[in-house]
């Protein structure tokens, strides 16, 4: 299985891990576990596409990498990185990092879960089967 297969496995699995969070109500590990899915994604396939393996965490920063690595098109940077900013705003909350935010929700928590999906979608589809 090559490295970016395992990725995508691997990927799915915190998918799966943030659904059963989900189930349990513990919403903080659901969105921490669909960031984490993505960031997985985007850290493999900048490294099947560069050789290099990013040491970037924020998804937003990895999305704009692989644009100007000429990895995705600038309609997928587009969408990909709109994507990322509601992620991000619910990892933020999820983590307390501003005080300013918002609680965390069982709404939020099956937003992460939908938008990790349908990043992991496109990155799939756009990217790895290119």
């Amino acid at each position: 299985m090559e490295d970016i297969e395992r990725k995508l496995v691997k990927a799915k699995e915190f998918i799966s891990m943030a659904k059963q969070n989900f189930e349990k109500n513990l919403y903080q590990l659901v969105c921490l576990q669909s960031n984490q899915a993505v960031e997985i994604m985007l850290k493999a396939l900048i490294k099947q596409k560069t050789g290099k393996y990013p040491l970037e965490h924020h998804v937003d920063v990895l999305i704009e990498r692989m644009g100007r690595d000429g990895i995705i098109t600038k309609e997928k940077h587009d969408t990909l990185l709109n994507l990322a900013k509601e992620l991000d705003y619910n990892y933020k909350c999820a983590c307390n990092i501003s005080d300013q935010m918002g609680e965390y929700t069982r709404e939020s928590a099956e937003k992460c879960i939908t938008i990790s999906e349908k990043m992991i979608e496109i990155l799939q589809r756009e990217v790895i089967h290119s």
